[in-house]
């Protein structure tokens, strides 16, 4: 089978959705989404790239030490499936590449295909998702043995999109929802990780080459509350920030983005 990381561009069409407020001040009610749901839906992202500046602060706000993350979603068909190839380079203070990651999903549904990461501190790893079927291998430096990995989750799990993922939800005023991630219980031990969000509000931000866009304010239960301003346009989510538990906070502002060929 062709590898899922080596893709060719694919060609479509489609428009782009809206967002919706169906209940306005309406009591708050918590959706269990699931892939075979057909609730989720990103066959309306298009191909672009983005350079975001991760900015952390301590908690009485002097800001530390920036860096770059550069990433990059295209649209690729293997075997017939449409597929999003997602790749995130992180760089370091002074531009050197930290690591890099790669993730592939299904266009339409954003299920898990492929994830692959090389690196980072927490060594070489590459994932393939076939169904609830999780295959592939781990090792804690590239010099090291790889660690072959074979499981089954309970389930078919969401990509580690961040907030592109979100974006295939239907947000709307306090939309709340729990879905299957993917996480690691330990580094040879992938497994489901029930995820959450909640949308709080929306907002009017300034982005780089955007100019004003009204997004919706989307907190999540990753780390630190980690939160997402989402919209439907591209490139799909604007700004994120996080505060942890001592008051340090580390804000992820876009430097620029581009709309790339399909």
């Amino acid at each position: 089978m062709t590898s899922l990381l080596t893709l060719s561009n694919s060609k479509s069409s489609q428009a782009f959705g809206v967002f919706e407020s169906r209940n306005p001040g309406g009591e708050a009610k918590t959706d269990t989404i699931h892939v075979a749901s057909g609730i989720v839906d990103g066959s309306f992202i298009r191909p672009f790239k983005v350079t975001w500046k991760r900015v952390p602060k301590t908690a009485a706000g002097k800001t530390l030490s920036s860096n770059l993350i550069h990433e990059k979603v295209e649209l690729v068909k293997v075997e017939g499936q449409s597929l999003l190839k997602f790749t995130q380079v992180w760089k370091d203070s002074t531009g050197n590449t930290l690591f890099t990651t790669v993730r592939v999903a299904d266009h339409k549904t954003l299920a898990y295909k492929a994830f692959h990461t090389g690196g980072a501190p927490g060594g070489l790893a590459h994932l393939d998702f076939k169904g609830k079927q999780v295959t592939g291998g781990y090792a804690p430096a590239p010099e090291k043995v790889l660690q072959l990995i074979g499981v089954t989750l309970e389930e078919q799990v969401f990509a580690s999109f961040s907030g592109l993922l979100v974006s295939g939800f239907p947000l709307r005023d306090g939309y709340e929802a729990t879905f299957p991630g993917f996480g690691w219980g330990g580094t040879t031990n992938p497994k489901l990780k029930w995820e959450h969000i909640q949308v709080l509000d929306s907002e009017e931000i300034d982005v780089a080459g955007l100019g004003k866009i009204t997004s919706w304010i989307v907190e999540t239960s990753r780390s630190n509350g980690l939160r997402y301003w989402v919209t439907k346009e591209p490139p799909y989510f604007v700004k994120a920030y996080s505060e942890a538990a001592n008051g340090s906070s580390t804000t992820f502002e876009i430097v620029e983005w581009q709309r790339t060929q399909e």
